[in-house]
């Protein structure tokens, strides 16, 4: 993933978008940081695991 493509991930979770303005700030800062240092080539690989839990009516 490209820093855009991981800053949109982070920019679409509920944690980001109803924390204030400062808030928002450092984590787009921090992540944007922790990307930069480990990205080759400009990309960085993630796991990224979708949980889905279903349940039935008796």
């Amino acid at each position: 993933m490209t820093l855009e493509e991981v800053l949109d991930l982070v920019r679409s979770r509920s944690w980001y978008l109803t924390a204030d303005e400062s808030s928002r700030e450092r984590m787009i800062a921090g992540v944007s940081e922790l990307v930069t240092d480990a990205a080759v080539d400009g990309h960085v690989q993630m796991a990224y695991i979708t949980e889905v839990f279903r349940t039935r009516r008796r």
